[in-house]
């Protein structure tokens, strides 16, 4: 989990958000080679060949056009996404024994501080303070909020995996993405934003 916010944060400063979600679609296909190696579940053909297909279909439609981003930033945004997925299928195994949503967020909340907490001080110390002066109270409403959204989606991702898999876990975020796109374009009037290429990725997911 640390190195999945770390490492995907350190990759924005050097890579376009297009690219970021380009590499962050392939969620789906890194999720259920993780799930081969962490829980032993081995995917059949036409699984592979169909997380393949929607991968693609989401990478086509968050694709803006814009590449820009160092390969050092690839890499780091392609370790994320690898982390992101390991942490998936490794929840997924716990959640199957004698552990419930609550305690493994509970678990991982000071872990990942543990891991995160000493590189945001040793690399925006001092931004964080000199912003803490001048808007100390808007920053804490955002930390605030923030945390909170983390805590729930966690909850939620991890009761959605233990229900499901970690693999579908990441289908139905595909999904989600897509339907956010769709939802947009109908209730806030965007629909200039269908341009052909994200209607063939719809049509390919």
């Amino acid at each position: 989990m640390a190195l999945n916010v770390s490492l995907s944060n350190a990759s924005l400063v050097k890579l376009s958000l297009s690219l970021n979600q380009v590499i962050r679609a392939s969620m789906p296909v890194m999720t259920v080679a993780m799930a081969y190696f962490i829980e032993s579940q081995v995917p059949t053909s036409s699984v592979v060949a169909s997380l393949v297909v929607l991968s693609t279909g989401v990478g086509i439609c968050v694709w803006q056009g814009q590449a820009t981003g160092t390969m050092f930033s690839i890499v780091l945004c392609t370790l994320s996404t690898l982390a992101n997925a390991a942490c998936l299928s490794t929840s997924g195994k716990l959640l199957t024994e004698k552990i419930d949503v609550m305690r493994l967020t509970f678990y991982i909340a000071p872990i990942t501080a543990f891991f995160i907490l000493p590189l945001l001080l040793h690399v925006e110390a001092r931004m964080v303070v000199e912003s803490l002066a001048v808007n100390g109270k808007a920053i804490a409403i955002m930390f605030g909020m923030s945390s909170a959204l983390a805590v729930t989606h966690n909850l939620v991702n991890y009761k959605l995996v233990q229900h499901t898999s970690a693999v579908s876990a990441t289908v139905i975020g595909e999904v989600k993405t897509i339907a956010l796109i769709i939802l947009s374009a109908f209730l806030l009037g965007e629909k200039s934003i269908f341009t052909l290429q994200l209607t063939i990725g719809c049509v390919v997911v």
